[in-house]
């Protein structure tokens, strides 16, 4: 199987979390599922240089939610999913953006498409692996800097990489992380332990670790519901840790 969601942040300036747009992909054997994009409004300033590159200028996004709006949007799609990013960038993007609104990170399993891109394609070392760069060589149409497209430009180009390589992206998750199948699953997560618990809930102070078969949920979850009632959740069972 290859399934695997791909997605693009256009921020407002220099600072990683000012982001003004973002487009998120889902892709299921090659084939696009569904799609969602929004500006969103970063409380923050344009620089010219950035709304030189996009186009997006702040009265395009007065009236569009704010990041702490779409965050449950966000996570819903990536939430223990293969995630693709062209790049190094939006990863740190959306890092960034939760950081500064206090927001807990979620379970994902992020891969750099431009990794297998270097190891597919290596005659593009001189030419350089930009979206663009690789779009052209797939003969693929785009319209540069527009979150959704990028993101689904992205997916496209990966369909034909995995295809020339024969592998699913599940095979380069491995290849990548340098690790087999059987232990895949322990990649695919935050550390669970970045997860802030809420002072105000009634377990505040406690602490916790959650292991074995779930009987309802996904982990991540399952870890949203006992951070929101107030539980540090650990990793593993440690001396300090009071329930099991």
């Amino acid at each position: 199987m290859s399934n695997f969601v791909t997605i693009d942040f256009e921020t407002a300036n220099s600072n990683s979390h000012s982001i003004c747009q973002v487009g998120i992909v889902e892709f299921e054997e090659a084939v696009e599922l569904r799609h969602w994009s929004t500006y969103v409004n970063p409380l923050d300033i344009f620089d010219w240089r950035n709304t030189l590159i996009h186009g997006i200028k702040s009265n395009d996004v007065e009236n569009s939610p704010k990041f702490i709006d779409i965050y449950e949007k966000i996570k819903s799609s990536l939430s223990e999913k293969i995630v693709v990013s062209h790049g190094s960038f939006d990863r740190t993007a959306l890092k960034r953006a939760l950081e500064k609104h206090n927001l807990n990170p979620f379970d994902a399993t992020w891969i750099d498409s431009t990794i297998i891109a270097r190891r597919v394609l290596p005659q593009f070392a001189q030419k350089g692996y930009s979206l663009q760069n690789l779009a052209k060589h797939y003969e693929i149409t785009t319209s540069p800097h527009d979150a959704l497209d990028d993101a689904r430009t992205c997916g496209l180009i990966l369909n034909r990489l995995l295809q020339e390589s024969n592998k699913s992206i599940e095979d380069w998750v491995c290849e990548v992380n340098n690790t087999s199948k059987k232990n895949q699953q322990s990649n695919f997560r935050l550390n669970a332990e970045h997860i802030k618990p809420n002072p105000e809930g009634k377990f505040y102070g406690i602490s916790i670790c959650v292991t074995g078969a779930l009987s309802f949920g996904n982990r991540s979850q399952v870890h949203s519901y006992i951070s929101n009632l107030g539980f540090t959740i650990h990793n593993g069972l440690k001396k300090d840790t009071d329930y099991l």
